[in-house]
């Protein structure tokens, strides 16, 4: 657990380690809860974070300013413990079943859901990315730390949070569905799949091929290609 004085020592903290979720004063000195709450939900590497404000204000203005800047949950002083460690569990519970929608949106074929979430934005701008250089065997975690244009800790922090792959990983993940549509639905060989998907070598992509589907490339043509 990671505690700070303020809301500026905390963004400061943020540039080398991301937390899992927020809880914080609204009245503090330098960067205060709103503004810091602002801050965290307008940032790419950052907006994924649940965020609990607690506060003495109770008005429904006040309230509503928390929750109009991306607050995930508002609480007013004084409080129940129990009811902020109740909030702290659905929140992590909440993002626990992010996690699994967005991993199985990864591994299995797209769908044609809205787009309407930060979250969903994010994974969607990160699956483009991979998608368009798909072939290029050189396109690794760096490149696309570049393509996204956040640091390489954030990158790693947010995709693990979201999505339980590591960042190669998600890369690997997004190849072998590729490599897995183009196999049903066209009649390239495997050979040629292998190199269009950005394998280089025949037996790896084989390897992590089966890992992933439970049967080879060349068995998986036999089950699964309808032309």
């Amino acid at each position: 657990m990671m505690t700070c004085e303020n809301g500026k020592i905390a963004l400061d903290c943020m540039e080398d380690e991301l937390p899992d979720l927020i809880v914080s004063d609204v009245m503090m000195p330098e960067v205060d809860g709103l503004e810091l709450c602002a801050k965290i939900k307008s940032n790419d590497a950052t907006n994924h974070i649940p965020f609990i404000l607690l506060t003495a204000k109770t008005s429904e203005t006040h309230q509503l300013s928390g929750l109009s800047i991306g607050a995930d949950v508002y609480i007013s002083k004084p409080f129940s413990f129990q009811i902020l460690k109740l909030n702290i569990k659905n929140l992590l519970k909440a993002q626990e079943v992010l996690r699994e929608k967005f991993s199985q949106r990864i591994v299995l074929e797209p769908t044609n859901q809205a787009i309407t979430t930060p979250e969903e934005k994010f994974i969607n701008k990160l699956m483009n990315i991979i998608d368009e250089k798909i072939d290029d065997s050189y396109f690794d975690v760096n490149e696309l730390v570049k393509e996204i244009g956040m640091s390489r800790a954030a990158l790693y922090k947010k995709v693990q949070t979201l999505t339980n792959f590591s960042v190669a990983d998600l890369i690997k993940q997004m190849r072998l569905k590729k490599a897995a549509h183009l196999l049903k639905t066209t009649s390239y060989n495997v050979s040629e799949i292998t190199y269009m998907v950005g394998f280089n070598h025949r037996k790896y992509f084989s390897k992590e091929f089966k890992k992933q589907y439970d049967m080879s490339p060349s068995e998986f043509v036999k089950a699964n290609r309808n032309i």
